[in-house]
């Protein structure tokens, strides 16, 4: 809004002591004009070029698509250069010191913004200011919309810096030379970012270089748009959710592998991180070129963690712990052995071991081995310990990926 009332008050902010001086803005406005050529170069001495003083200043940040990596936002391009042939000595007009000019009748330089566009729009129907020294400012709207490539490896985190060129469609520095805008000539248009829901922008400062192509010289200014992507959302839809699907996981492993509350939250834990891949996928696009962003790698990473959990508690509750053979004489020794219990902190309950047996009287199994129940129950512990170890393995090196893949 401070840059649009600017523009109001600088450009039509005349009108009313026009209206006042009615016949001497008339007879000012005949007496530049005259004979005035808009295919000239404003300058008495042609062998000099017009020195043209630029700045892109960013109203509003339209969209930004990560899918196709296009960025389209509104910017005003301030130019301001000094016509020799526009000049009047203020004290012969009543005071009037500057007048309003439509742009079509008076020379303009043909400075472009050149991108790599899909869309390009810019509004020239704004008139020009001219001043008694021959000062001309002239404010162009431009609506641009152009390809970045765009770094997404630390999305949501992530920040991206995209370049276009500002420079003279036909002229060379012979004609024309580009200048960036001093802070110090304009400082109420240099805003320099522009509120937006999502990202927070920055037009860092401009770069004047040159290009030579056929003993031509041309000037262009280099302008850097610098956009760090607002993450306080994300934690709320994205972090969070996945830390809980973590913490679910964690509770999981310390109930008994029997539990089908066990099951049921590394499911649930398993549909979460699945979803939220889905939503990921859905912004970015799955089928976009970008490096691989960190949370998707996250997110795979639990998903195959998770996976593996449910396959290793179903496999262990449902057929190791049930095993009725004799265990092997390497899994008598590790389940013996006191050091690996304690080190793991391994403690089967009584609860576990009759569910277990309860599911095993449920299926008829007997035990047929001349060494009676007391050789039966021996061998349902080996098989129920051995499965009890592989779980506190797997809680381990969960914990230790976790960990490390966050660090």
């Amino acid at each position: 809004m401070i840059l649009i009332v600017f523009i109001f008050t600088f450009l039509i902010g005349g009108s009313f002591s026009q209206s006042d001086n009615g016949s001497v803005y008339k007879d000012l406005r005949t007496k530049i004009l005259t004979g005035y050529d808009t295919n000239i170069r404003p300058v008495k001495d042609y062998d000099q070029p017009v020195n043209v003083s630029v700045l892109i200043s960013l109203e509003r940040l339209i969209n930004v698509d990560t899918k196709t990596s296009t960025i389209t936002f509104e910017a005003y391009m301030v130019l301001n250069w000094t016509d020799e042939f526009l000049v009047w000595n203020p004290n012969d007009y009543q005071g009037i010191d500057h007048i309003n000019l439509p742009p079509s009748m008076i020379w303009k330089p043909d400075v472009i913004v050149s991108v790599s566009w899909t869309r390009y729009y810019e509004q020239d129907d704004l008139d020009l200011q001219v001043k008694s020294n021959g000062q001309v400012l002239w404010i162009r709207v431009l609506i641009v919309s152009f390809r970045c490539a765009m770094d997404l490896s630390d999305y949501p985190f992530d920040k991206q810096q995209c370049f276009f060129l500002v420079l003279t469609k036909f002229d060379t520095t012979n004609t024309v030379q580009l200048y960036p805008y001093s802070d110090d000539k304009l400082p109420v248009m240099n805003m320099a970012q522009s509120y937006n829901p999502e990202w927070t922008v920055n037009f860092d400062r401009n770069i004047l270089s040159n290009t030579t192509n056929r003993n031509d010289t041309k000037q262009y200014i280099f302008v850097s748009m610098t956009m760090k992507r607002k993450s306080s959302a994300y934690h709320y839809i994205l972090v969070m959710p996945y830390f809980a699907c973590n913490m679910l996981i964690l509770y999981a492993f310390m109930l008994p592998q029997s539990s089908r509350r066990r099951l049921f939250l590394g499911s649930l834990a398993l549909f979460m991180d699945l979803m939220l891949l889905m939503l990921v996928g859905y912004e970015l696009g799955f089928d976009s070129n970008h490096n691989t962003p960190y949370a998707v790698k996250c997110l795979s990473i639990n998903i195959i963690m998770v996976s593996l959990f449910i396959i290793i508690s179903i496999f262990g509750s449902r057929y190791i712990a049930k095993s009725t053979s004799q265990a092997p004489l390497w899994v008598q020794g590790l389940v013996k052995n006191g050091f690996v219990g304690k080190f793991l902190l391994i403690q089967v309950s009584s609860k576990e071991l009759a569910d277990i047996d309860s599911e095993m009287a449920k299926l008829n199994i007997q035990s047929q081995s001349s060494t009676g129940t007391t050789e039966m129950d021996q061998r349902s512990s080996d098989w129920i310990l051995l499965t009890a170890i592989l779980d506190r393995l797997f809680l381990i090196i969960y914990t230790i990926s976790f960990i490390i893949y966050h660090s």
